[in-house]
């Protein structure tokens, strides 16, 4: 797994021993990506990533021009893989982790800043997303106008909540939906 653009662009990322974690794909990160153009994202984005697991998606959001990122995870084999993640590209001044079960509350810490891109890529066929976008929401950790990138099987339709599609793609076993948050 690598980033894929950027200035860390090519850089190998440590992956998962076990499969109870399933990095986005370098295919599906970098289509992510070309769809956020048009949003003029990533560039100087405050990031959320939750269900990070490796942190491919936040890593490649900095490597793109983003200006921090926040990891929500909650397993320990992730988050100790994303965390020497941040350590290989030397961005964790620009980072902070946090373990966190996204199916849970959590309301945003005054010193972390409201996110304006969101990433959720959680297991598949869980039914994870809905709860995670409304607990995302309720906790203020979303901007006016957040733009949230999410991550899905092709055939799961979560409740989007109060979401505003903006785009889906699907890309083999995975669906990319762009969605927009507008309050």
């Amino acid at each position: 797994m690598r980033i894929t653009g950027g200035q860390f662009r090519g850089r190998k990322l440590n992956t998962p021993q076990s499969n109870l974690i399933r990095p986005a794909s370098d295919m599906v990160r970098q289509a992510v990506f070309n769809m956020l153009l048009q949003y003029d994202l990533p560039d100087g984005a405050t990031v959320l990533d939750g269900f990070s697991g490796t942190g491919s998606y936040g890593l490649e959001a900095i490597s793109r021009g983003s200006l921090c990122c926040t990891f929500l995870e909650k397993n320990r084999e992730a988050l100790l893989l994303c965390k020497e993640n941040c350590a290989l590209l030397k961005v964790e001044n620009g980072t902070k982790i946090i373990k966190h079960d996204l199916q849970k509350p959590i309301q945003k810490p005054d010193n972390i800043a409201a996110a304006n891109l969101i990433f959720l890529d959680p297991p598949y066929q869980q039914d994870l997303l809905a709860p995670a976008i409304k607990n995302i929401i309720k906790g203020g950790w979303a901007s006016d106008n957040a733009i949230f990138v999410l991550e899905m099987g092709k055939k799961e339709t979560p409740d989007f909540y109060e979401l505003v599609i903006r785009g889906d793609k699907t890309y083999g076993q995975s669906r990319v939906v762009i969605a927009e948050y507008t309050r």
